[in-house]
């Protein structure tokens, strides 16, 4: 109990202590950038689109010693916090439904899993009967994969009350995982990152059918994110250089464009809107 404390307390401070701002860009107009949504000191990262497309959620410290789920309106650009919980720490948000979100809610050591709420901030309620501490998480109509806390490891609980391991269980699926798994556009399968353990960072694709692991792409050393196209191409940043890799083709990464916004250095975690209108990217410094 006091090593997993001590690794909660680590990760606390490095999230406190991290700048980072979200920009948004375009894609419709060859990445034009069109607002950095966050344009303040602390940490605010995470993004992800609600599923209407006109609004970013994300992860923000500006509340006070903890993190909260926030909401940029596009149209107006105004921002609302959805979570404003002072004990509690919320991250990690992503659309559930038009009226729904999921995120994580940690409560202290170990109770840190996957939630659900409405836009209006109703009553939360349980997503992942796993009791597997959870950081970052993939979902579709398979199932739920996640990134074990403390674990680096992801598990995967199947969909349905009475599909696969007896509640409170999840499989295991691999170690050594990174941080950035996506579900595949127009797939049933996932897209996760195998950090090898000779440095070498692999994108691969995990089945939950077959539970079959299969290799994808190489990633930069310089960054361990990327995300999904609806088209089903795949995105990643190099400093400022987007870099576009494309699974049809088998090709390397190609550059893409270079994103040009005032004080964008490096870009990190990233999500395209639904309707492939947008690009959210978090410039890491």
């Amino acid at each position: 109990m006091r090593i997993l404390a001590a690794l909660l307390a680590c990760c606390s401070m490095s999230i406190s202590a991290a700048g980072t701002d979200v920009y948004l860009f375009d894609r419709q107009n060859n990445y034009q950038f069109i607002a950095n949504i966050t344009d303040r000191d602390g940490y605010d990262n995470q993004p992800s689109f609600t599923l209407d497309n006109k609004s970013v959620l994300f992860t923000s410290d500006r509340a006070g010693g903890q993190t909260d789920i926030f909401m940029y309106d596009i149209q107006s650009g105004k921002t609302r916090n959805l979570t404003n919980t002072p004990e509690q720490n919320e991250y990690s948000a992503q659309p559930r439904s038009n009226d729904r979100f999921n995120y994580i809610l940690q409560e202290g050591v170990p109770y840190q899993n996957l939630w659900h709420r409405t836009y209006k901030q109703g009553p939360s309620e349980r997503a992942l009967t796993s009791f597997v501490p959870a950081a970052y998480y993939a979902i579709n109509e398979k199932g739920v994969l996640f990134w074990g806390r403390y674990a680096f490891s992801l598990f995967f609980e199947p969909a349905g009350s009475n599909i696969g391991p007896a509640i409170g269980e999840s499989l295991f699926v691999m170690d050594r995982a990174g941080r950035s798994i996506h579900p595949i556009p127009n797939s049933t399968k996932f897209s996760i990152v195998d950090k090898q353990m000779n440095g070498s960072w692999i994108v691969k694709s995990y089945d939950p059918d077959t539970k079959s692991i299969t290799p994808m792409v190489f990633l930069g050393a310089d960054n361990e994110d990327y995300c999904w196209t609806p088209e089903g191409k795949m995105l990643r940043a190099s400093g400022n250089v987007l870099m576009q890799f494309d699974p049809e083709t088998d090709a390397p990464w190609e550059e893409l464009t270079t994103l040009n916004a005032k004080g964008f250095v490096k870009g990190g975690r990233c999500m395209v809107s639904k309707d492939g209108r947008y690009l959210a990217m978090v410039n890491t410094f």
